[in-house]
């Protein structure tokens, strides 16, 4: 399973970016931090999601920024889990074919120095973590400087996943600053391969992939009835144009919009099929289609 964390920075102005990435990488999950979405029908999140996509988030629905969102494929059974109190915390448990994960998305603002309460929420959540016996990653955007030996916060968190053995395993920068700010966390027993892709490609900080050694099983097969417009002889298109009651000049009598119309639709369809008739296609859902 191959899953990518994303701080967007404002889902609004960035979902073809989005949908691209999602597409073009036929990634298994994309979470995503700071969208900055309010409701769970903003218009953004299913811009951003592709067919045979589906998408689960939790709003910001007081202040400015924040929010979290999921993006997976369809296909994959998905329940959401019941957390402690938290401000901006998404987890879904996704089933794949070799039994469940857990994912949780994780955003703090970076206005201000993490306070003592998120660290009792943090704290509350992988107690409720590590009942679970299936592999659970824990990821997203803290704003805690990690690469900072000398922070006390980036020691407290360091801490406290220790006293749960759990291990951070983003070590590249994934911030303009060269900071590293976007977090990838399991328990030590769960092998993970983290890798940091290049930042301020989509926003200022970098696409982060993490990838399970857990096989997800095959979206089923989807049929589609397309045509082949890229092999249509254009001069014979423009003879069966010429030659076709739509080049020709109707009589003076013929004031029946809806009658044109309907003229108009017949004609370009039986062309359509003399040229290119429908034939069906199979592809697999979240595959890029040309």
């Amino acid at each position: 399973m191959v899953i990518k964390w994303l701080n967007c920075q404002w889902i609004r102005n960035k979902t073809t970016a989005v949908h691209s990435t999602i597409t073009e990488r036929s990634l298994d999950v994309l979470a995503l931090s700071e969208t900055w979405h309010d409701n769970r029908s903003d218009v953004s999140l299913r811009l951003c999601t592709p067919d045979g996509y589906t998408v689960v988030d939790a709003a910001r629905t007081t202040g400015r920024g924040g929010g979290v969102a999921i993006g997976f494929r369809r296909h994959l059974k998905c329940s959401l889990l019941s957390l402690p109190l938290c401000h901006t915390l998404e987890a879904a448990r996704l089933v794949t074919a070799n039994g469940p994960v857990v994912i949780v998305n994780i955003y703090r603002p970076g206005s201000e120095r993490p306070s003592a309460a998120l660290f009792e929420e943090l704290t509350g959540l992988l107690e409720l973590l590590v009942a679970y016996s299936c592999p659970v990653v824990v990821g997203g955007d803290l704003n805690v400087h990690v690469n900072d030996a000398d922070s006390t916060d980036a020691r407290q968190l360091t801490s406290l996943l220790s006293s749960f053995d759990m291990v951070q395993h983003v070590c590249s920068p994934t911030h303009g600053a060269g900071n590293v700010l976007d977090l990838v966390i399991t328990f030590s027993d769960k092998a993970a391969d983290v890798t940091v892709d290049p930042h301020s490609v989509i926003s200022d900080q970098a696409l982060v992939r993490c990838s399970l050694p857990v096989t997800v099983d095959a979206p089923p097969l989807t049929e589609r009835l397309v045509r082949g417009w890229g092999r249509v002889n254009r001069q014979r298109l423009a003879s069966l144009l010429t030659t076709s009651p739509l080049c020709a000049t109707p009589p003076a009598s013929t004031t029946d919009v809806d009658h044109l119309f309907d003229t108009y639709h017949t004609v370009l369809l039986e062309i359509a099929n003399q040229l290119a008739p429908l034939h069906v296609v199979r592809r697999r859902p979240g595959c890029p289609t040309p």
